[in-house]
């Protein structure tokens, strides 16, 4: 992802903005270790609003970091069947489904 990375991340103002940048992610982005790696907080800020943008790299590298552990640990998770996905009835453009599954747990 490389550059479009960077400008991405620059353009997290919320937590919506930071959910469409997640999911825009490929699989080669997640699995890619080096990513969002040593990003840097300044010393200094000019205003308030530089201070709290400060903070957007390593929140987006944490949240980066998260998803490739879970990643990486997806084969040794118990199995489940999902039998129905149907949106819920929460706001618009959320992320809110009502499923139907059934676990199976299986030994490695």
């Amino acid at each position: 992802m490389g550059k479009n990375s960077k400008l991405k991340q620059e353009q997290v103002t919320d937590t919506r903005s930071l959910v469409d940048l997640v999911f825009s992610w490929s699989i080669r982005d997640i699995l890619n270790d080096n990513l969002y790696r040593n990003q840097t907080i300044p010393n200094t800020f000019v205003t308030l609003t530089s201070y709290k943008k400060s903070f957007i790299p390593s929140l987006v590298e944490e949240a980066h970091a998260d998803l490739l552990s879970n990643m990486l640990t997806l084969s040794h998770a118990p199995t489940c069947e999902i039998l129905t996905i149907e949106d819920s009835a929460g706001p618009p453009g959320d992320l809110f489904y009502d499923k139907t599954s059934v676990m199976r747990i299986t030994k490695d």
